[in-house]
């Protein structure tokens, strides 16, 4: 945690603040016994990628002991327009202490997913006879707060030798699920009950292509103005990125058991004229 020794003088005199999230729009539910009010959330989700969550918080004290929360869960939630409330659920990873005005306290909370740990370990295993499913489930149960699902169409099969060579538990896992041609998304648990598992309260759902997504039941979303008048979610801002990749790709395994060698290759439809060809 990062703090600041200048502002040390006007801790004691912090208390006198209250602060409160009633009839706020984004309300924090921590283990602190204190309130923190969040000031600002950043959020960026996406298929088959970590979620990434930044909190910048204000508290009435600049002595709380954010540090407690590191590995915890921690829940916001978001007012939506009909009334309702949608929940997301995170791991704390990192906190900083940002300094306080001789009246507010502000403290910043990182947080990801329960997932995000399995990057922070580096190991070395061979997986015989064993399914990608079995293998992440296997990796999956070393960590205590895992909570995660399959919905997949069709049987995996075993894979006669499967390594994993001095690569963190995370890029294993995103590799071989990449191999099997699954993706992998997140759903936060919506109720106010503890999670069923006993682990985290969300969870990673993998999948393959013919699994049904669920739709956000808020959508179609308007793209619009931001406005204090509006009384409907809307997008208030679109960007569009490209940018230079491989346009070829070309594969090839070798089955021990057939003696035999499987090759395919796929050319991208797009084609940049200043560029040679670009394969993977």
């Amino acid at each position: 945690m990062n703090a600041s020794p200048s502002n040390a003088p006007a801790y004691s005199t912090l208390n006198i603040a209250t602060l409160s999230q009633q009839a706020r729009l984004l309300r924090l539910t921590t283990g602190l016994d204190a309130e923190l009010v969040v000031e600002h959330m950043s959020l960026a989700e996406g298929v088959s990628r970590l979620f990434s969550m930044t909190l910048d918080c204000l508290a009435a004290s600049a002595e709380l002991d954010v540090a407690a929360l590191l590995g915890k869960e921690i829940t916001v939630s978001l007012l939506q327009a009909d009334g309702a409330k949608r929940h997301w659920h995170a791991v704390v990873e990192g906190v900083d202490a940002l300094g306080a005005d001789g009246g507010l306290a502000r403290y910043r909370l990182h947080a990801a997913p329960w997932m995000a740990a399995l990057a922070l370990r580096r190991d070395s295993f061979v997986y015989q006879d064993l399914s990608v499913q079995d293998i992440v489930s296997e990796v999956f149960s070393d960590y205590p707060q895992a909570a995660f699902a399959f919905e997949l169409t069709d049987a995996l099969p075993p894979r006669a030798i499967c390594t994993q060579y001095r690569e963190s538990d995370l890029a294993f896992v995103e590799r071989i699920l990449a191999q099997a041609g699954l993706c992998y998304r997140f759903e936060h648990q919506q109720d106010d009950g503890e999670s069923a598992g006993g682990g985290a309260r969300h969870r990673v759902v993998i999948f393959d292509a013919d699994a049904a997504r669920p739709e956000d039941p808020a959508s179609p979303l308007r793209f619009h103005r931001s406005d204090a008048t509006e009384t409907s979610d809307s997008i208030t801002r679109f960007s569009a990125l490209q940018s230079v990749r491989p346009g070829s790709v070309a594969r090839a395994a070798w089955n021990e058991r057939s003696l035999t060698a499987h090759a395919a290759q796929l050319q991208s439809q797009v084609v940049v004229e200043a560029l040679p060809v670009l394969e993977d």
